[in-house]
């Protein structure tokens, strides 16, 4: 469950694709994809160590946006 609500939580922060887009995409409901934002960010809010590491895979996504590739 954690990795999923971590893609939810980075496709809305990143793109801000609309939740109802997001939970379409993973067969889930809108409002399992609001929970997961809220969830995620109240871990981070309480969990340095946490908050590191999705920071980090933030980091690394945007990098792979800006270089339009995949790899």
């Amino acid at each position: 469950v954690l990795p999923r609500q971590i893609v939810f939580y980075l496709a809305r922060s990143l793109s801000h694709i609309q939740f109802e887009a997001i939970g379409k995409v993973f067969r889930r409901d809108h409002g399992t994809v609001i929970h997961a934002c809220r969830s995620i960010e109240e871990r981070m809010a309480t969990n340095c160590g946490f908050q590191a590491v999705v920071l980090s895979l933030a980091k690394d996504c945007k990098a792979l946006l800006k270089n339009g590739n995949g790899e």
